[in-house]
């Protein structure tokens, strides 16, 4: 499920969006992981499909999806878009007190 800090109204259009899109496509859900990945990317074995690293990504992530964007209104998501991109852009010129506490003394 999805975050509850995040529009609710959007998470659940997109969760039955994709869910719809599944069933729709006859796709099955891939085998459930139960094993440490610490320990399997340590031993070197194949990991599974990484998330976005950080929300520039996932907004990437979000805009190449047509299927997604169709199903919820490509309205809705590129207004969504700007918004969000324009907060992420916010949020990535701040400098954080992790990065004063790390840095400050060393320059």
């Amino acid at each position: 499920m999805p975050d509850p800090s995040c529009n609710v109204y959007a998470a659940i259009a997109a969760t039955l969006a994709a869910g719809l899109d599944g069933i729709e496509r006859d796709m099955t859900a891939p085998a459930p992981c139960a094993e440490d990945l610490y320990e399997r990317f340590a031993s070197g074995r194949t990991m599974p499909a990484r998330l976005p690293r950080d929300l520039g990504a996932a907004f990437d992530a979000l805009a190449a999806d047509t299927r997604l964007m169709d199903a919820v209104g490509p309205d809705f998501c590129q207004q969504f878009l700007a918004i969000k991109r324009q907060e992420w852009s916010s949020f990535s010129q701040s400098v954080s007190d992790w990065e004063l506490n790390r840095y400050a003394d060393l320059y």
